[in-house]
């Protein structure tokens, strides 16, 4: 990798191009640390769903980053691990000392979405061009160009910009004490009777543990110091995932299904045990704009066979909405836009079944008036 351009911003405003000199390759260069690339030698999952760059010879964590951004990313993250040191000698307690370094860190994990090779530059037609940062969709691409933030520059990767901009949600913030607790769903048990609400893996569509990594080794250096619990292996935890991925089961597509479905029966049996009983299980599940085929079918059949399997029946439905027009793949194509909330309680032992044609029939007729009392049209 090399440095191809300079962007010089204009006392007016505008922007200029120019080719890097070797004034410029040197000044960066000086800039690289020895220990930029420590710890980030994990390996990323050749799955080629979501991470379709491990054919190009871009393997580990590391490879994802220039040498002046892993300079820039591990001098932060190395910063905010002094953190807790610098609070305490100051006269804050170890609990403001956890709680301002843990911020911190978050905010490295943020500087690394537009720190890495994975920033994209977009030309826009009524505005400056701009670089965005990486996930624009759920998945780790190769990328044959991108652009190089700054973290100074009062504009996009900025530290102090990254940072005020995360303050921003703190007012928002409820008193209290809240606790939460790393386990598996399939056995875990709420000390008292609660309301349970769950947003469960979608299937196959997204490989959470796999591109959790991409944060996740920036986060450790920063606090595995304040929070040895999370921190203790070198990249995130993916036994037991329950998704449907199938490099995960062998290749196999069949496994992988077999595998959700059994543990999501066995997670939504165990949860109705900490469900209270005047209360609903509340399951969210996305949905696309319009029907999506064979792989769509799969993942809504997957998750609703789990539920029967356990017992469950739903009783109402409600609809919330996800994505905005914006989105990396927004216009006229089949992308997730909504979010559907299942409300579900235990199946009572006397419930009947009935068979797809006669449930059909009474769609049919049951629908059509129920949906005219709800909407009502002036004749």
């Amino acid at each position: 990798m090399r440095m191809t351009a300079v962007v010089v911003s204009r006392a007016d405003g505008s922007r200029a191009y120019r080719a890097a000199t070797e004034k410029d390759e040197l000044a960066g260069l000086r800039a690289i640390a020895d220990s930029a690339a420590v710890g980030l030698n994990v390996p990323l999952t050749n799955d080629p769903r979501s991470i379709w760059c491990v054919p190009y010879g871009v393997t580990t964590q590391a490879d994802m980053y220039g040498p002046r951004q892993l300079a820039v990313l591990t001098t932060l993250a190395d910063l905010v691990a002094s953190v807790p040191e610098r609070v305490e000698r100051d006269g804050g307690d170890d609990d403001w000392a956890r709680a301002v370094t843990t911020f911190l860190g978050l905010a490295v994990g943020q500087m690394a979405l537009t720190g890495s090779t994975q920033t994209r530059w977009r030309l826009r037609a009524t505005a400056h061009a701009k670089a965005e940062g990486a996930f624009a969709r759920n998945d780790i691409p190769m990328m044959w160009d991108y652009a190089e933030t700054y973290p100074a520059s009062g504009s996009v990767g900025d530290w102090i910009g990254t940072v005020t901009s995360m303050t921003r949600g703190l007012p928002y913030i409820r008193s209290g004490v809240g606790q939460v607790v790393r386990a598996d769903a399939r056995t875990t048990a709420s000390p008292s009777k609660a309301l349970v609400a769950t947003d469960p893996p979608y299937f196959d569509a997204i490989s959470y543990a796999d591109l959790s990594d991409f944060f996740y080794v920036w986060h450790r250096r920063a606090l595995r110091n304040v929070h040895p619990d999370l921190y203790g292996t070198l990249a995130a935890p993916k036994a037991n995932e329950l998704t449907a991925v199938p490099v995960h089961h062998d290749g196999s597509k069949e496994k992988a299904r077999n595998y959700f479905i059994q543990g999501f029966t066995d997670t939504f049996g165990n949860l109705q045990r900490s469900m209270h009983s005047a209360l609903p299980m509340l399951v969210v599940y996305a949905s696309k704009e319009q029907r999506g085929g064979q792989d769509e079918q799969t993942r809504w059949s997957s998750i609703l066979t789990a539920m029967v399997n356990a017992e469950l029946e739903i009783t109402g439905t409600w609809p919330i909405h996800g994505t905005g027009s914006t989105r990396m793949v927004g216009i006229g194509t089949n992308a997730v836009a909504s979010y559907i909330v299942m409300v579900c309680r235990p199946r009572p032992v006397t419930a009947t079944t009935c068979s797809v044609s006669d449930f059909n029939r009474a769609l049919r007729r049951e629908l059509g008036p129920a949906e005219e009392l709800s909407n009502p049209v002036d004749r």
